[in-house]
């Protein structure tokens, strides 16, 4: 049985742990309650893969991309029990550990699951080095036929520029940035320990990767980020959402990232309501589309922290308010998994494609999770801190409650004055629960 609390994907499709949804929503969530944290890294450390198996993906080391229970999982009617088809689960399981570390500042969870940790580590490196491309990337290949194994894993969610398919293998430039982010979280999590070169190799490392990846994957007529290489190191072309995620992990170079967040909002991209997953210009453009031209909350989410890493804060308010405009257009003010991509005009509001997960985690927490970021939320020496504060543009006061330190909760207000954003107040709440 699943034996830890867990953040399931979604409803009614989706109440199993998934391990791109369910980290991606603990991350989430940090700043407000570290223990989901604790309870989806737990899961995921048991259902570790430990063997090679071709039907469900297991490999060692790496983590599982959706643990589905009941009848037809036993029987084999769905492949999904588990099923590890996923090339990103394992690099978002550790930087949800280091994020951990870096947002409590406890070494108590990166500890118990050492041995978890250096497995996945050693996942990623072989998978790196087994074609030679240095990348982590996946042929997509199964005994059920191809598929993809990023965020965009439908048949068709990574084209090429003419429409047709790429050839594997397919490296996906936003994977790139999750080993990038993975390792060097980690290595502070090392020198945190005291394992001073330990956390040196693999600094080295990563920095290593982000200097091929903006050598390798640059696109400089589209200022921007190819979507992935595929064989013999050939660019896939198109514009995509994936680009800007790309800033979320810190990989890119500063004058990449400044030129990645300009094209992310131009009018082809940006929708009004949000990133498209796709840009209009490209020939597999479809605004109902999964992965085609939809827009998604959780990945608009990634690119807007992006934004905040590289100080490009005005356009980070920017994204917050039509984010926060477009949840406002949905039942209780809650996002869908995603909705169309049609361009925002007045007296007109987004609409959730009728397929769309009405209820998914990473969605209800990717209002909360640029809420924090936009706020600069960190853990300080003295508890909460908050680093070049700013706040939604129609919004001249803002109270949290229960923001957790360690195992301390505290209360805030932000105001807005004369020169931006300024933390009024910030007192400590009651104890957090054990």
């Amino acid at each position: 049985g699943l034996e830890s609390n867990f953040i399931a994907g979604g409803l009614p499709w989706f109440v199993a742990p998934f391990g791109r949804d369910s980290i991606l929503a603990a991350l989430q969530t940090l700043a407000f309650d570290p223990r989901p944290a604790e309870g989806v890294a737990r899961l995921f450390a048991a259902y570790q893969g430990r063997r090679d198996d071709p039907t469900t993906g297991e490999q060692p080391g790496k983590i599982a991309h959706e643990l589905r229970l009941g009848e037809m999982a036993r029987l084999k009617e769905v492949p999904h029990g588990p099923s590890y088809m996923s090339i990103d689960s394992t690099p978002l399981y550790l930087i949800l550990i280091g994020a951990h570390v870096e947002w409590t500042g406890g070494l108590a969870l990166f500890e118990e699951l050492r041995p978890n940790i250096e497995a996945a580590l050693g996942w990623m490196t072989r998978e790196a080095e087994v074609d030679g491309t240095g990348y982590l990337d996946y042929s997509g290949e199964t005994p059920q036929g191809p598929i993809n194994q990023g965020w965009k894993d439908s048949t068709f969610g990574v084209p090429r520029k003419d429409g047709g398919v790429p050839k594997s293998p397919l490296a996906l430039c936003e994977v790139q940035g999750y080993v990038f982010l993975a390792q060097s979280l980690i290595a502070a999590a090392l020198r945190q320990a005291g394992e001073t070169a330990k956390a040196h190799r693999l600094e080295a490392t990563a920095g290593a990767l982000r200097k091929r990846f903006n050598r390798e994957l640059w696109m400089e007529e589209e200022g921007c980020y190819a979507l992935a290489l595929e064989k013999g190191g050939r660019q896939v072309t198109v514009v995509t959402s994936n680009a800007g995620q790309v800033l979320w992990s810190g990989i890119a170079d500063p004058d990449k990232a400044a030129r990645t967040a300009e094209r992310m909002l131009r009018a082809d991209m940006d929708s009004g309501w949000g990133i498209r997953t796709l840009s209009t210009l490209e020939k597999t453009y479809n605004p109902l589309n999964y992965h085609l031209g939809s827009v998604w909350p959780f990945d608009n989410a990634l690119i807007l922290a992006g934004l905040r890493r590289y100080g490009l804060d005005e356009a980070a308010v920017k994204l917050f308010d039509d984010l926060l405009d477009a949840a406002g257009c949905f039942a209780l003010g809650r996002p869908p998994e995603f909705y169309v991509g049609f361009q925002r005009e007045a007296d007109l509001f987004p609409a959730r494609c009728p397929f769309a997960e009405p209820m998914q985690a990473w969605s209800s927490g990717a209002i909360p999770y640029m809420l924090a970021t936009l706020l600069g939320l960190r853990r300080g020496r003295l508890g909460v801190e908050f680093e070049r504060p700013l706040l939604p543009s129609r919004v001249t006061r803002l109270s949290l409650a229960g923001l957790t330190m360690g195992r301390e909760r505290f209360d805030c207000d932000v105001v807005r004055g004369p020169s931006g954003a300024i933390v009024a107040k910030s007192r400590k709440a009651r104890k957090a629960a054990s």
